[in-house]
Parts: structure tokens; sequence; C-alpha cells
């Protein structure tokens, strides 16, 4: 049939999009278009595939379709259960449905075979245009790692600008809405254009998801090899006998959770308690660590209890707890009476000096107790 309107069944295909030269299987089971199948095997096997705007449409009108499809040529009808039609077709040329009459029991269109448009395009054009398709090809086939050596070899032997776009465009892996945009793009020009920049999009997008893979591979491994390397730790220390340090460590980290401090404190506490875990347990640092650590942790942290500024309490407290010393109780008072008078001072420092034995411990807790 090489009439330029033809009229022919239509077979809607959700989310697929048929190209010129392309042979696929796809399966029909709504009564209509099996109907519309059965009626093409009665007209040189010969139908128009189209594709809906509108996948959710149960019977699709004109507005619902998109107007330039596949005329395509049936070669094998199986029928399986539950009425299912599995079909064979093979693309041959585009066409663009006029009107579309849903009268039938099947749908039926006038189609407009669509002629190649030719272009006054210079044979260096073209040959640039190959290449650059053929170079685009190539990087996505190294990029990709999926495509076959086979493909990329016939691709390489296609010299034709039409032919070679056609094969691109069925090999790719398009979404069905981009290669109706390819299938509507008549003139080769527009035609090179659309594809040359899906190809690189492609292209971009698989080198965007290699980094990202790469990315992820290299942190997976890294918490691989720490996880490995923190179990190896944990048996050698359960050999040495030194175990006991890592559930002190976790006990002191939960304390440090608990403490009302400032966010520095615990951070610096955090720093303390990962020292803590990695020297042996028999060691003199891990001792001095670990007295650091206790001492943070008791501190009073944002807490402050009212002084007493009784001075007669004091007095008594100081008499009750010293005999004699009577200079050094009264230096005591002194500074008591002094603070209370000027405000100042809220956190003094008394330096008591004098050989072991001789009272300033005492003193000290007395004032604190009067003081309490």
């Amino acid at each position: 049939m090489s009439e330029l309107i033809q009229i022919l069944p239509v077979v809607a295909l959700r989310g697929m999009t048929i190209l010129p030269d392309m042979v696929i299987h796809f399966d029909v089971s709504r009564e209509r278009s099996v109907r519309a199948i059965e009626q093409a095997m009665l007209r040189e096997q010969r139908l128009v595939l189209v594709t809906p705007k509108n996948t959710q449409a149960e019977n699709p009108g004109m507005e619902d379709l998109y107007r330039i499809g596949t005329i395509a040529v049936v070669k094998q009808v199986i029928k399986l259960p539950h009425n299912i039609m599995r079909v064979l077709a093979e693309g041959l040329e585009r066409g663009e449905m006029c009107q579309l009459d849903l009268e039938r029991d099947y749908p039926e269109a006038e189609v407009v075979r669509f002629e190649e448009e030719p272009e006054a395009l210079k044979e260096d054009v073209r040959e640039a245009m190959v290449r650059s398709l053929k170079d685009i090809f190539h990087s996505y086939c190294q990029e990709s790692g999926k495509t076959g050596k086979e493909l990329e070899r016939q691709i390489g032997e296609v010299s034709e600008l039409s032919k070679l776009m056609g094969q691109l465009m069925i090999h790719l892996p398009l979404h069905y809405e981009e290669k109706q945009k390819l299938l509507e793009a008549v003139s080769l020009s527009e035609r090179f254009e659309l594809l040359g920049g899906l190809m690189n999009k492609e292209l971009e997008i698989m080198r965007f998801k290699r980094e990202l893979q790469e990315k992820i591979k290299a942190k997976v491994d890294k918490n691989q090899r720490e996880y490995i390397l923190r179990e190896q730790m944990k048996l050698i220390r359960e050999e040495l006998g030194e175990d006991n340090t890592i559930s002190e460590a976790e006990h002191y980290l939960e304390e440090t959770e608990k403490l009302n401090a400032e966010p520095e404190v615990k951070e610096k506490l955090e720093k303390e308690v990962e020292r803590f875990k990695n020297v042996s347990l028999n060691s003199s640092e891990s001792a001095v660590i670990r007295g650091y650590i206790e001492t943070l942790l008791e501190l009073p942290w944002n807490r402050a209890s009212k002084d007493n500024r009784n001075l007669e309490d004091a007095e008594r407290i100081l008499n009750e707890d010293h005999y004699g010393m009577e200079k050094v109780k009264e230096r005591m008072l002194e500074f008591l009476a002094v603070r209370n008078l000027t405000k100042k001072g809220d956190s003094p420092i008394i330096c008591l000096a004098g050989p072991p034995g001789t009272g300033k411990t005492s003193i000290a807790r007395s004032v604190a107790r009067a003081l309490d």
C-alpha cells in the first residue's frame, strides 16, 4: 500500500512509543484493541500504533492520543489465556491521525503517511552529525557497561544519518515521552538536535550516578574497615584481659550524656573517654585519665547554693571545730565580713600555708560548713 492516506485500525499502547524499524512484542487485553488486531490481520496485517497522553483513560479519544504514531505490520499473533493477545509487530513509518472513528467495535483512523523531508545538508555537515552521534554513543557504551559489543559494532558500521538516528532511537533506554518527541521530529536537523541532547543528558546522568556510587562504596568500605578493626581490637583486649576498659568507657559516656553541663564540657569529656578506651588498663596514664574524668563528672555543673552570711554562725562553727588558732579564725571571719559588705568575690581563693597536720583542710571544711 503506497497511498498517502490510509484507513487503518488503531491500537493505543500505554506507556510505550513504537518507532519505525522497531520490532517489539506487546500484549493487548482490551476488547476493542483485540478486535483492532483481528481487523489488521484482514488488511495486509497493517495498523497504526499510537501512545495515549493519559495512561489512565480506558477508551481514549482523539484528544487523549498523540496524533503522530507509527504505521506497523503485524508479524505474529499468539492468543493467551484470559483473552490476552500477544503481538509481534515491526514499525514501518511515521503516520499522523487525521480522523478517529470510535463508532465501530474497534477504533479506526484516517492516517497520513509521513514522507522523509529532504534537506539540503552538505556532505561534510552530514558526516559531522554522524561522527558526533557515534562519539556520544561510544562514550555512552563505555560509561554504561551494559551495551553489547555487537551493538556497538553495528552502530559503528552505519554511515547514513537517518538510519543511524533510527537505530540509536530504538536501542537507547529513553522514556516513552522522549521517544514520542523524536517520532514527531520529521526533519533530520530537528531530530539530530533532540537525539544529541537526550544522549548527552543520559551520559551526564550516568556519570553522576557512577560518582555517587563510588562515594557510597568508599564510605561503606571505610565503615566496614573500621568495624573490622574495632572487632579485632576488642578481641585483643579480651585476650589481654583489658575488656573492662570498654565497659568503663561506656559507663562514662552514659554519665556524660546525663550531665547538665555546657556542650564544650561534654565534648571535652567525650574526647577524654576516647583516649581512655585506647590506653592500656595497666598504664599510669589510664589512672590519670580515669581520675580526671571522674572528677569532671562529680562536679556540680550549672548548680549553685545560696551562701549563709550569718557571721555569728560562722564564728560558732569555727570555735566548735578548732581549739586555739585564734589568729586564723579571726582572719577567716574578717574575710567573710568584708565579703558580706562588698558583695564581691563570688569565688575567692584563700591560700592556707603550713606543714601537714596544722589544720588547713579542717579550717577550709569549717568555712564551707558555715556558708552552707
